[in-house]
């Protein structure tokens, strides 16, 4: 029923009600609204979704929310920034920036609108723009998931893309490579979380 009538028109899925009624996994809604839904998100997203559903019969709804070129600490609220010991120090004011950018400037807008809905995992595709600053990525990235995971109150799964290895700015086993050092980071933070 709701399948029929969003894709008539008659049902709008953007307020917080409509979605969560996806989110939890409405019997109702059929493979339709899943493909239109998701038909321009991410390949890997919408494939390992089309999976869990197959396998499971249970509908996945997918919030896509992304912007290119972004770095993590725009997706990290700035009361964790401020909360943290290795970067409270950087947080003096509410108009802090940490190497240029105001934490939680994406956050307020694309993910706490969220905080209330019931999420089952995130998949996270970001780093090039944090790639030549790998080495406080270490500290950034988990302290984002704990902070998102401490905000819904759940231990989700977050699953992470790592960045492709190929020439990133002309890196190569001599040289070493930014993006080589980032993927390390992101598994450092596999491994702590």
């Amino acid at each position: 029923k709701i399948a029929n009538e969003y894709l008539q028109g008659q049902k709008d899925l953007s307020t917080k009600e409509n979605l969560e009624i996806i989110l939890t996994g409405a019997t109702d809604a059929d493979s339709k609204v899943f493909d239109y839904l998701i038909q321009h998100k991410d390949a890997i997203i919408k494939l390992k979704s089309k999976e869990i559903f197959e396998n499971t019969g249970i509908p996945i709804g997918i919030i896509s929310s992304s912007w290119g070129g972004t770095r993590v600490e725009q997706w990290t609220p700035p009361e964790a920034y401020r909360e943290s010991g290795v970067f409270s120090k950087y947080m003096t004011s509410d108009t802090s920036k940490i190497d240029g950018m105001k934490p939680g400037q994406i956050y307020k807008g694309m993910i706490q609108p969220f905080e209330g809905l019931s999420i089952r995992g995130v998949c996270w595709y970001q780093g090039e723009s944090n790639a030549g600053r790998a080495y406080q990525y270490r500290k950034s990235f988990p302290l984002m998931i704990s902070d998102w995971r401490s905000r819904w109150n759940d231990e989700f799964p977050f699953l992470f893309v790592q960045l492709a290895s190929f020439n990133a700015n002309n890196g190569n086993s001599k040289n070493g490579s930014t993006w080589a050092e980032l993927r390390e980071a992101q598994d450092l933070t596999l491994q702590a979380l």
